[in-house]
């Protein structure tokens, strides 16, 4: 990945529900602005709980007008994409009700489309694969479902926040904290 930062913005907003703000950065990589590297990141007390990335030919997927598409106005319609991705960052008071549906561990492949406890196993398999697995062996392996119920009752039982991050041409995901991992879980995700 090019390490040139193309564009960086950041905003203070409290979304792990503890009352002091934490950072949200949105960061592009690289030198042509059809073929950077987006990341969103969530950072509190000093440490990086959440990384969401994707490219930005995503942005660009339906631009408004063929000068953007092909044109010079492609880079400040990716930057104007870009702020306006972070300033609607969401934060809504959280509803366990998005986990309140009875969960039977399945043996294979947890979409999380279907199921905000899937998406959280979904994670926790991931969390516990080693490096260089394929999505393909981390969908399929053996998890811990002890871990994956504690984490699921610790959020019903403490989160009082979700974030909702939408970006690119459809893309839609929720968060919510979980103090017991220290990190954020997806419950929903779209597109």
């Amino acid at each position: 990945m090019d390490s040139t930062v193309w564009y960086q913005q950041s905003r203070e907003l409290d979304v792990t529900g503890d009352g002091r703000p934490d950072t949200l950065l949105l960061q592009a990589f690289g030198r042509v602005v059809d073929s950077l590297a987006i990341t969103f990141s969530v950072i509190t007390s000093g440490d990086t709980v959440l990384v969401d990335d994707w490219a930005s030919d995503y942005q660009l997927v339906d631009p408004p007008h063929e000068a953007v598409a092909i044109g010079p106005g492609r880079d400040a319609y990716v930057r104007r994409s870009l702020d306006n991705t972070l300033a609607r960052v969401e934060v809504a008071p959280f509803s366990d009700s998005t986990l309140s549906r009875p969960w039977i561990p399945r043996t294979r492949d947890y979409m999380c489309g279907d199921d905000a406890n899937n998406c959280i196993v979904g994670e926790v398999r991931t969390d516990l694969a080693p490096n260089g697995w394929t999505p393909d062996q981390i969908r399929i392996a053996p998890f811990d479902t002890a871990r994956a119920r504690a984490i699921v009752d610790d959020i019903r039982r403490t989160a009082v926040k979700s974030m909702t991050l939408a970006y690119g041409y459809e893309t839609v995901n929720t968060y919510v904290w979980s103090p017991l991992a220290k990190k954020f879980y997806t419950v929903a995700a779209c597109c």
